[in-house]
This record gives structure tokens, sequence and C-alpha cells, in this order.
């Protein structure tokens, strides 16, 4: 490998490109990227259960001969580059905190209580993200066009039907700008290749055909949102509609959504618990059923909610990732009672609040994945809820 070349250099010839070995494509970027992917030592992540590493290195322990799960995922969302470009689909199928601190040292300004798109943006915007400047002005200009979308729309979000309608409404401000759309939803399939990345490298372990399929359903949605022919609220509903015919192929009841509020409802808990077989579904209405009337009405208004002034949408960031821990009727039971106060509680100040984001991540580390949660869920009942955080208001529309 020419060591004095840059990554642009030889991304001019993509085949040259990929026909290098592991090790020296990701040296390569590392070359380019040092600081960012330093960065990504010290972000956090969530593991689904105990397992067993592959035998070859992994892309972080070629850099730093120690393995570090965020840097890990995000590299093998690189090589997944590769193996589309080569044709190995058979491959596929099967956070910095500092990051805040550095940019209020900056600023002055507090940001550690935004998500972490929204600190993405702040940062570039103060001018703490190098990579940026390295880049030509178009290629500049439509990168930030993205992130400013991502820090108030997330591909991911809709994907689990985890964000409030309200957060399309970003969208039409993309219309003329398609190249830097496609650029952001190119980024986010990466970063689902890489998904499991920081378990197993050798293949893109997360990008199976539903989830590709529940994004190709994000992206006729984005693309009918930006275009004019889809309401927000239509737009949202397309997922739920689509997800509802995923499940009626594999043989649970058809849902009456526009009829039947509760139907509407528990197929967004369907998306957010990515359900994909009759056995899970089934759980999930068991569970629904077995609700108080007045915590089963409270918890299908709140998921009901497109999002407005005179009624904020709670949006539970990291609720998919929660329920996906869930093995049994009386632990989701005990979980959906918990998502009912989270979801209704929207005791903020803001008069132009629209979407309250209230993370359950600290809640998912510190509970569910706990011994004591799997033998008694019910300690869900003394968790406090999560303290919320404007996500979007009237001025960001």
């Amino acid at each position: 490998m020419d060591s004095s070349q840059s990554i642009r250099e030889v991304c001019a010839v993509p085949d040259s490109l990929f026909a290098r070995s592991d090790e020296e494509l990701i040296q390569l970027v590392y070359k380019q990227f040092p600081g960012e992917i330093d960065r990504l030592r010290r972000a956090y992540s969530i593991r689904d259960s105990p397992w067993t590493p592959p035998s070859t290195p992994s892309p972080s322990y070629i850099l730093y001969n120690e393995n570090s799960d965020e840097a890990n995922r995000t590299l093998v969302g690189l090589l997944a580059l590769r193996w589309i470009h080569t044709g190995q689909y058979e491959t596929f199928i099967g956070k910095d905190p500092q990051l805040a601190s550095d940019c209020c040292a900056k600023t002055g300004v507090d940001i550690s209580t935004l998500n972490h798109d929204a600190i993405l943006l702040a940062a570039c915007k103060a001018g703490i993200v190098p990579s940026l400047d390295q880049l030509p002005d178009q290629d500049r200009d439509d990168v930030l066009r993205a992130i400013e979308l991502d820090a108030t729309f997330n591909f991911g979000q809709l994907a689990q039907a985890e964000n409030a309608p309200a957060c399309l409404s970003s969208l039409p401000r993309m219309k003329g700008h398609d190249r830097s759309f496609r650029l952001r939803f190119m980024e986010q399939l990466l970063d689902i290749a890489g998904a499991a990345g920081h378990m197993d490298w050798t293949g893109a372990k997360k990008l199976v055909q539903p989830i590709f399929e529940s994004y190709r359903n994000v992206y006729d949605v984005c693309d009918g949102v930006i275009a004019g022919t889809l309401t927000v609220r239509s737009g949202y509903d397309l997922i739920l509609i689509r997800r509802a015919k995923f499940l009626c192929d594999k043989g649970v009841r058809q849902f009456q959504m526009e009829q039947n509020p509760e139907d509407q409802a528990l197929m967004r808990l369907f998306c957010m618990g990515n359900m994909t077989t009759q056995e899970k579904a089934l759980l999930y209405e068991d569970a629904w059923r077995a609700l108080e009337d007045p915590v089963r009405e409270t918890l299908a208004n709140a998921l009901n909610l497109d999002g407005r002034r005179s009624e904020p949408a709670v949006q539970p960031t990291y609720m998919p990732a929660l329920l996906c821990r869930i093995r049994d009727v009386n632990a989701l039971v005990c979980t959906l009672h918990y998502l009912a106060q989270v979801m209704s509680t929207t005791d903020i100040e803001d008069p132009s609040a629209v979407v309250i984001e209230r993370s359950v991540y600290s809640v998912l580390k510190q509970f569910v994945e706990s011994d004591e949660f799997k033998q008694d869920p019910t300690i869900l009942e003394r968790v406090e809820v999560p303290e919320g955080v404007v996500a979007l208001t009237t001025v960001l529309l």
C-alpha cells in the first residue's frame, strides 16, 4: 500500500481500493480520520446477549491491539462497502460523551442533554469536527444538510416507529437536495450493516431481509413526504400498514387501524418490538389485553399522538432495544405499564415543544438487563420516568 495516498485519491479507483486487505483498508481510513475513530473508543454500546467472538482480529484490534465496540461497528459498516462492491451478498443476510463537553468548552453552551444527533450538529457548527474541513465545498454542504436533517429526523427511528409523526415534518426541507438525502440514507444502511460489528466483524449480521424491507418502506415514505404526495401522518401510517401486511402474511390477524385506535397503537408497538413472527405477535396481544383498561387507554392515546404544541408527543428512545430483551408475558405487561408512564408524562415548560424525547437507555442497562428484573419484572414500578428533553419545536418545523 502506498502510504502517501489519501483516501480520496484511492477512492477514485474502487476496484483498487477494495482489492486491499482488511488491515490496509482500515489503516487507510484511520490515517484520514484518526480523531473521529479515536472518539468511538469512548462511546457506549449495547450488546444483544452473551457472545463468542470470531477468531479473526477485529477492526479495532488491528488499530489499537484491543477491542472497541463502537469502532468495530463503524468500521464493519465501512467493510460492508467492499462486500457490496465485490458482490459478496452472502456476507450480509443470515457515541462519544466527550463530544458534548468539547463543544461546551468552545461555545459555553451545555448540550449534554440533547440526543447524539443534535450534539453532532452542534459540534459541526462549532467547528470541532475536522473531517468536514477535508471535503470539497459541495460535499461538505451535502453532509451538513444531512446532519441537520438527522438532528430532528432519524431513519432508524421511523423504521421502528420509535419517533412521532411530527418528526417527519423536517423532510420537506430536503426537496431539491436529492444527493444529500441519498447520502444520509446510504450512511444509515451502512450503519445497520455494522450494527453487530462489535460482536462479529465477519459479516453484516443485522442487515437481514426483514430489516432491509423496513428501510425500503422508510425510503418510500421519505420520498413521498419530500415530494408532497404523502402527508406527515399518511407517511407514518404507511410504515404501520406495511408492517400489518407483513404480519398478516405470516398468519397474524388483520388489523383495522383506521377504525380501531387500539389496533393502530398495537401496530406501533409491533414495529418497536421488531415483530416478525406470529408467536411474538400473540405474546404482545396477550400482554396488551392483560393491561388494566385505564393503562391501556393511556398508552393507546400516547402511541397515537402526532405531536403538536397543544399536545406534544413523547419519543421513548431506546425502547426498541429494551423491548427486544423481553421474553415472557409478565415482563412485557410490566414493561408496557412503564412505557405508558414514560409516554404520558409531558411536563415540559417549553410551549413550543411538539416532540419530547425520553431515553430509557439507563433503565435498560440498570434494571432490564439485571438478574433482579428477570426474577421480578415489577421492579419497573419503582423506576422513575426519565427526564424529558425537547426534541422538536414549532420553531424547527
